[in-house]
């Protein structure tokens, strides 16, 4: 009896291990797929995809991270989002079980989707929550901050807020930063703009064109010389 009972807790304890192992790959795989939503957001969706079979095997803290990618990587990949029923457990997880990485990301896609879905006060207070998350410490989640600052200042827009506008888009630019692009000196100008103070409005219309044309982006390079032709109007 014994015997079977050492042989009983032995297959337990493999299975026990076996399932973490599992579980750890299968995050590996999930964070890589993270990763490559930054730049190729469609075959990030498709590598998750791949991976959905297994996550019905997962553990809780498995299936949320994934869940949070898949979000983020429909989010990059401009694909509306037309309800909550996937972020809201993924808020509610990653609130209860802080993560210095993972809980200002939960945040900040919630912002993201109830900002497609129109309500702009619970979006504004999501960016804000995810700005708290990080605390003092916004070197290391940078760019979290920077995208929480630039879509509550968006939000602030919208509403004709401009002096409040001013104040996220300007915190949103590292001036050292190399990831500032000229949509960030053209949202400042906007919102300059907005408020009638043209000085200043073309200081920053002049900077995003300069820096368009340093990186030839023809889009960009249109956008600023029509914010310039307004201005001269």
């Amino acid at each position: 009896m014994k015997h079977l009972l050492h042989i009983f807790i032995t297959v337990v304890c493999i299975a026990v291990v076996a399932g973490c192992a599992d579980n750890s790959r299968l995050r590996d795989d999930i964070d890589r797929a993270g990763r490559l939503a930054d730049t190729c957001p469609d075959s990030a969706i498709a590598l998750l995809d791949s991976l959905s079979p297994a996550i019905n095997q997962a553990d809780k803290a498995t299936r949320m991270r994934y869940d949070l990618m898949l979000i983020k990587s429909r989010d990059k990949a401009y694909i509306e989002h037309r309800n909550d029923s996937m972020i809201a457990p993924v808020v509610e997880y990653f609130t209860d079980h802080t993560d210095p990485d993972l809980t200002p990301l939960a945040l900040y896609y919630a912002g993201r989707v109830y900002s497609d879905l129109g309500d702009a006060p619970r979006a504004l207070d999501y960016y804000q929550q995810a700005v708290n998350a990080i605390g003092d410490d916004t070197i290391k989640h940078y760019g979290i901050y920077k995208v929480c600052s630039a879509q509550i200042a968006e939000l602030f827009r919208y509403q004709s807020l401009f002096r409040y506008a001013i104040e996220y888009a300007i915190k949103a630019i590292d001036w050292n930063d190399e990831s500032i692009i000229p949509f960030d000196y053209l949202a400042i100008g906007s919102a300059y703009s907005s408020l009638g103070v043209y000085d200043s409005a073309f200081i920053f219309y002049d900077k995003a064109y300069k820096m368009a044309s340093e990186q030839n982006s023809i889009s960009m390079i249109y956008n600023a010389k029509d914010q310039i032709a307004k201005h001269y109007y």
